[in-house]
């Protein structure tokens, strides 16, 4: 396992928000569905770490981008096998694991990353003075792990129920301004909203 590697968790991070991992028909398939420019992010990532090109493309079927390796290869098995010693990974089912709180800093920051670009969003209203970081997920288990290391940040966020999701939001001043110096997202568009939102205060 690359545990020393930081950008590893950045696709470990990643692949808490809507994963394509899956072995099928002996095909195995590292990936994530989202907007065009996360899933770019998350092939040079492969790349980065692991030296395998992958590709992005629109799925009609599911309506958004794919990025991802697949094959039968012994690379692809490889990188597969590796990101799954610190799953699982799905929707309902996703967690921090265990052996990340005694990583590196930078290597917790790389998670949050990864899952902020995947889920992640800056929201704001100026008349109503709502601003807003937040992400949502079925998973209230997962969700609390990452108010765990945000915490570590010393990031300051707050769960809450939206019927059958959860939500995460960091809404204090000073804790956006810490998510953006300490975290921030890698996305391009989700990063400069992220600055006009903190630019909005008077």
């Amino acid at each position: 396992m690359k545990l020393g590697s930081s950008e590893r968790w950045y696709l470990v991070g990643a692949l808490w928000g809507d994963p394509c991992f899956c072995v099928s028909k002996g095909v195995y398939y590292v990936g994530v569905y989202g907007e065009k420019e996360f899933c770019k992010r998350f092939t040079r990532s492969l790349f980065k770490v692991y030296g395998v090109k992958g590709r992005v493309y629109f799925n009609r079927a599911v309506g958004c981008h794919v990025g991802f390796v697949n094959g039968k290869n012994v690379g692809v098995k490889e990188i597969y096998y590796d990101l799954n010693q610190s799953g699982p990974y799905g929707v309902d089912s996703w967690h921090v694991p265990d052996i990340l709180y005694d990583q590196a800093k930078i290597c917790k920051i790389k998670a949050l990353q990864g899952y902020f670009d995947a889920e992640g969003c800056a929201c704001y209203d100026v008349k109503r003075g709502d601003r807003r970081v937040e992400a949502e997920s079925k998973n209230k288990r997962g969700l609390q792990q990452i108010q765990n290391l945000l915490s570590s940040l010393e990031i300051c966020s707050k769960l809450r129920q939206d019927r059958n999701w959860w939500k995460i939001r960091i809404s204090r001043r000073e804790s956006i301004q810490k998510f953006r110096g300490n975290v921030n997202f890698t996305v391009d568009k989700k990063r400069k909203r992220l600055k006009g939102m903190i630019g909005s205060y008077k």
